[in-house]
C-alpha cells in the first residue's frame, strides 16, 4: 500500500525494492492506540528492508515513554515550530520516497508534506470526516451519522447535539476537519483498519481503488497452534483500551447490573 502513493511514472527506488519511509505523526510519545500501533509497525518496516524516519510534531517530555524504544535504530525528527509549519531541512535532506501520515495536528504541515512528497494516510479515526470526531447524533436519541462532512454539520451540531455548545470551538474544529477533508483526495492511498472506516472514506468521495483495508500489526502475538477449548462463562469482564468517552466504557458499567439480573448472579 505504501507504493500506491508513488506518483505515476516515478521509478521504484533501486535499493532492492526498499523504500525510504518517513512516518509523520503528532506525538513522539505513547499516548494511545495510534502510538502503540506505530511502535509495533516501525520495526517491522525495518525488518522488511525499508529505511524509516519518525517525524513527530510534539516534543518528547521528560519521563514520557517514546514510541521508538532506545534499542531500535529508528531516526527521530521533531517537526519545526515555525508558523505556518514548513518541512524540516533534515527531512528534505533525508529525501523520503513516501511519507506515511498518522493523524497530524497541523493542517499546514500536512499540506506542505502533500505538496512536496508522495503521501499515504492511515485513518485511525474520523480524520476529515466529522467536525466533532464523534460521528453520531445524540438527540433525540443516539444514532450513527452517515453524512459526509459539509457546512450543514454546523447547524446539525446544535439540532442533533453532535458535540459541544461553544460556537468558537465548533468553528475551529470544523475548519480543521474541512481542511483535512480537502487533503484526503491528495493522498496516494488512504489506509483503514475496518470495513466501517472503508465505507466512511468512500462516503467522502475517495475512489475505492485508493482506499485500502489493512490489518493492524501484532508482531508480538503468536497465533495458538490449536483453537482453545470452550469454557464456561465466568463473572469477569476485561476492557482493553484507553478510557475516553468514545470507547463507551460507561455502557459497559451500566450493563453490569442488567447482566446481574438476567443471569441471576
Amino acid at each position: 500500500p505504501l507504493r500506491a502513493a508513488l506518483r505515476p511514472g516515478g521509478d521504484v527506488p533501486a535499493r532492492g525494492g526498499a523504500l525510504r519511509v518517513a512516518v509523520a505523526t503528532w506525538s513522539g510519545a505513547i499516548v494511545g492506540g495510534q502510538e502503540t500501533h506505530l511502535r509495533a509497525l516501525l520495526p517491522e518496516l525495518m525488518k522488511a528492508g525499508h529505511q524509516v524516519l519518525l517525524l513527530h510534531e510534539r516534543p518528547l517530555r521528560d519521563g514520557a515513554e517514546a514510541i521508538i524504544p532506545a534499542h531500535v535504530p529508528v531516526e527521530t525528527l521533531p517537526a519545526t515550530d515555525a508558523r505556518p509549519p514548513g518541512i524540516p531541512a533534515e527531512l528534505e535532506r533525508w529525501a523520503p520516497d513516501v511519507v506515511y501520515v498518522h493523524n497530524l495536528e497541523s493542517a499546514e504541515l500536512e499540506a506542505a508534506l502533500l505538496a512536496r512528497f508522495p503521501c499515504v494516510l492511515f485513518a485511525h479515526n474520523y480524520y476529515g470526516t466529522c467536525a466533532t470526531g464523534t460521528k453520531r447524533f445524540a438527540f433525540p436519541h443516539l444514532r450513527v451519522c452517515a453524512r459526509a462532512l459539509g457546512p450543514a454539520c454546523l447547524a446539525l451540531n446544535y439540532a442533533r447535539r453532535c458535540g459541544g455548545l461553544s460556537p468558537i470551538t465548533l468553528a475551529r474544529l470544523y475548519a480543521l476537519q474541512a481542511r483535512r477533508r480537502k487533503h484526503l483526495p491528495l493522498f496516494g492511498a488512504v489506509l483503514v483498519a475496518s470495513e466501517h472506516m472503508r465505507r466512511e472514506m468512500l462516503r467522502q468521495g475517495i475512489p475505492a481503488s485508493r482506499v485500502r483495508r489493512v490489518p493492524m500489526p501484532s508482531p508480538d502475538i503468536a497465533p495458538l497452534p490449536a483453537a482453545p477449548e470452550r469454557r464456561g462463562f465466568a463473572d469477569r469482564v476485561l476492557f482493553v483500551g484507553r478510557l475516553t468517552r468514545l470507547k463507551g466504557v460507561d455502557f459497559l458499567v451500566r450493563a453490569v447490573p442488567a447482566a446481574e439480573r438476567a443471569l441471576g448472579r
